[in-house]
């Protein structure tokens, strides 16, 4: 498992050289977050926001749970966001939080 050793070591490095960080269960929690984007989409009716991305979060940070689940709402830059889905690595260090805006349809 090298190559996943290779990336918890860089996931950490980032959390220290750009601290980013959402709002998860009233706590603070240190990720890497990418893809965020904002635009609109047409739905039957009219114009709607399109908006999310994805975190990349340290299991370690929970301790033991709770974890975030899918349709439980996180905070990330002042937005808040509903999470679509949680993926885990497959060695159980990291989640993926696939994020979209909480005001889109469940």
């Amino acid at each position: 498992m090298a190559a996943m050793d290779e990336f918890l070591d860089g996931l950490i490095e980032i959390e220290s050289e750009v601290p980013t960080v959402f709002t998860w269960d009233e706590e603070d929690y240190s990720c890497f977050a990418s893809g965020f984007m904002k635009a609109g989409k047409l739905e039957q009716s009219g114009f709607g926001i399109d908006e999310g991305g994805t975190i990349v979060v340290r299991v370690a940070l929970f301790g033991a749970g709770p974890y975030p689940e899918r349709g439980q709402e996180l905070e990330f830059n002042g937005i808040t966001y509903r999470i679509d889905s949680v993926t885990t690595a497959q060695d159980g260090t990291f989640f993926r939080l696939t994020c979209v805006n909480a005001s889109r349809g469940a």
